[in-house]
């Protein structure tokens, strides 16, 4: 009779294998399960261990499990599985069972045990996880039917009301504008694409085009579809007329407040770790206003990171006139069966449709067809490109360079909400793109509209045909509002001018003199309210500074605002032109109002100076750069000041922490710890 084979104590992950370990071959094949489909199988496997030891000793030999598992045994691991324990191993009080997706996975890690020792799964033990699995889907369902446990399982759907609260709550977060800056896209994302959180923190930048009216999104594969056989292009559209939840425009403020990018930056979109951060953010949130949670039909304990997922499938599942389930269905790329997995794919149309709705438009209404902000021709150099985005041309690659023109339009349309509704230390309001004056410039060619625009020629696409009638019907009723105007206005109009023509007293003379100054009058007030020009430059070098030439009574008494280190760098050179600050490096401490900015102002120039230190540019050249090479200097600058935190020991400090967007009090506290 053949030995009982065993398995193997522990199983390596593909990630964590080196090539001194196994073959390239090997790797491959480990790959058949997701890295954390392993780690919760071998968790599995290890309670199944340990039960087998205290309840059934003579299946282990060698303290490995005899394979095949002996049907007896595998019947009794599992009902001890399905209910819920504490710590120690003892049942809960009072009694709780487990849904039985949980234990549905019990069953997949025997088998998965079986098949990484090479051993089939013997027929009365196939035919034993088979009966228990079906039999305790009927005792869910008989447990749900007497209240012993609730009807829904996982986390609940997050309501259309409940995503507009956090989503302002991220908006006007005052506490870390560097986390709410990148957790205000991460959310909207996850809502538009209906999407897993560990989708959206795997986006990277060459993952984003620009089609159309939209932006467009490709995954690589996801959890369901692990070899990216339907990742089919997602599109995300802006909702002008709800700045709060534009997706366009949040993606926009995270990228122009992204600084410049030292070459080893990882070129994922939201960063490193975002999925953690952005689920530690919700729990902390909700527990902040559970209250108001509440009052959107939605438990504290049952939010998380799929409640998004859940609650947008089913808002737009559920709304009359909406996308029909199937496209919510494979945007979200759940499947469909086995038969109509072969007959029924995701296509471009469908996907619009569902993308406009998940973007918060009516679908009811005329504004469900808008177009997102635009330009005819943006009109920028790549030089300007670089000074209001470092690193336009080297770092972020072509397809995504498509979307910048409509994320500056989108910043520029919504020039005023922003200085209304973001912080205001946002670290926006430092960002070259901001302080260059170049977004109030820019506002008079941005192109909006409806449909269609004659002047760009783009047309809206994702529209059902009754948005296009309801589209007609509010211009025709609009143009008959215009008529039944005038009509009214007609009587009064004419009575007016019999009355000027018999006793007017003023001559053509006397009315061509008043147009002529009221115009004169307008274009002062014009040209008093524009925005400093950026100083003119000769081959990268500043020839005029913009603060010589400024009355200094339109100078603001500076302070020191908090950001990070890249934002107060360009600060510390040419100041803030838009705000009538000057460079802070001409700034005396006794200059400074309160103690606190004073105190910062010497920790930011010990900043500068050890910055400096790396720098082969003297001060007095760096001063006359323009913006595009101080940029580049910055970021050398830094990867050298880098390398010398690894020098000295600070692996920890460089590797857990992100250098590109530590504030200059931290970066000023790791130089004084290591005596940089």
């Amino acid at each position: 009779m053949q030995a009982p084979e065993r398995t193997a104590s522990v199983v390596p992950h593909a990630d964590h294998i080196s090539p001194g370990d196994s073959t390239t071959g090997d790797q491959v094949m480990l790959l058949r399960y997701g890295s954390k489909t392993r780690y919760q199988y071998e968790r599995t496997l290890m309670r199944l261990k340990a039960w087998l030891l205290r309840e059934h000793p003579g299946c282990i030999t060698n303290g490995e499990v005899d394979l095949p598992l002996d049907p007896v045994a595998c019947k009794g691991f599992l009902a001890y599985e399905c209910v819920k324990r504490g710590p120690s191993g003892a049942e809960v009080e009072p009694q709780q069972f487990k849904s039985y997706s949980t234990v549905n996975a019990c069953k997949s890690a025997i088998k998965f045990m079986h098949k990484e020792s090479n051993v089939r799964v013997s027929d009365e033990l196939e035919t034993l996880l088979a009966d228990f699995a079906c039999g305790y889907k009927r005792k869910v369902a008989q447990l749900k039917d007497s209240g012993d446990m609730a009807i829904g399982e996982g986390k609940r759907p997050m309501t259309f009301d409940g995503y507009c609260f956090l989503a302002a709550k991220a908006l006007g977060s005052e506490a870390e504008h560097n986390l709410s800056t990148m957790v205000h896209p991460f959310l909207l994302l996850c809502w538009n694409l209906i999407a897993r959180s560990a989708s959206v923190a795997a986006i990277r930048y060459d993952h984003l085009a620009w089609e159309g009216d939209a932006l467009v999104v490709q995954y690589a594969f996801t959890k369901n579809d692990q070899v990216g056989k339907n990742c089919t292009p997602r599109h995300i559209f802006a909702n002008p007329g709800n700045p709060a939840i534009c997706p366009i425009l949040s993606l926009a403020v995270l990228i122009f407040t992204r600084g410049a990018q030292r070459g080893r930056s990882a070129n994922l979109v939201f960063g490193e770790n975002a999925g953690e951060r952005f689920s530690a953010w919700l729990s902390k949130t909700c527990e902040l206003h559970s209250v108001e949670m509440s009052s959107f039909g939605v438990l504290v304990k049952d939010i998380g990171t799929h409640s998004f997922r859940k609650g947008v499938a089913s808002e737009l599942s559920n709304t009359p006139g909406g996308p029909e389930a199937v496209n919510v269905w494979l945007r979200a790329g759940w499947t469909l069966g086995s038969v109509q997995g072969r007959y029924i794919f995701a296509g471009s149309g469908g996907d619009q449709f569902v993308g406009r709705a998940a973007a918060g438009h009516n679908v009811n209404d005329v504004e469900f067809s808008c177009l997102p902000p635009h330009f005819k021709d943006v009109g920028l150099s790549n030089e300007q490109w670089e000074a209001a985005l470092p690193g336009y041309s080297t770092f972020y690659p072509s397809s995504f360079r498509q979307i910048t023109p409509f994320l500056v339009a989108s910043l520029s349309h919504h020039y005023i909400w922003l200085q209304h509704n973001l912080g205001k230390h946002h670290p926006l309001f430092l960002a070259p793109v901001w302080t260059s004056g170049l977004l109030p410039k820019l506002n008079v060619n941005v192109e909006m509209g409806r449909m269609h625009n004659s002047t760009t020629n783009l047309r809206s696409s994702g529209i059902p045909p009754f948005v296009a009638i309801t589209n007609r019907l509010a211009t025709v009723e609009n143009e008959l509002k215009i008529v039944n105007e005038q009509i009214n206005y007609l009587p009064c109009k004419i009575s007016d001018q019999l009355r000027a023509s018999k006793d007017s007293s003023a001559t053509t003379t006397h009315l061509e003199s008043f147009r002529d100054s009221v115009l004169s009058e307008i274009r002062t007030l014009i040209g008093a309210s524009k925005s400093p020009e950026p100083p003119a430059s000769v081959n990268g070098v500043v020839t005029e500074p913009w603060w010589t030439t400024t009355n200094p009574q339109e100078q603001r008494r500076p302070s020191l605002p908090p950001g990070k280190v890249f934002d107060l760098w360009n600060a510390w050179w040419y100041g803030l032109p838009g705000d009538g600050i000057v460079p802070l490096r001409l700034v005396r401490p006794q200059d400074l109002a309160r103690r606190c900015d004073r105190v910062n102002y010497s920790k930011l120039k010990q900043v500068i100076a050890s910055l400096m230190k790396f720098s082969t540019v003297p001060e007095t050249e760096v001063q006359r750069m323009a913006v595009v090479d101080r940029s580049a200097l910055f970021a050398s600058c830094l990867e050298r000041l880098g390398h010398s935190m690894l020098v000295v020991g600070m692996e920890n400090d460089v590797s857990k922490r992100r250098l590109d967007e530590m504030t200059y009090p931290t970066m000023y506290d790791l130089i004084k710890k290591y005596k940089l």
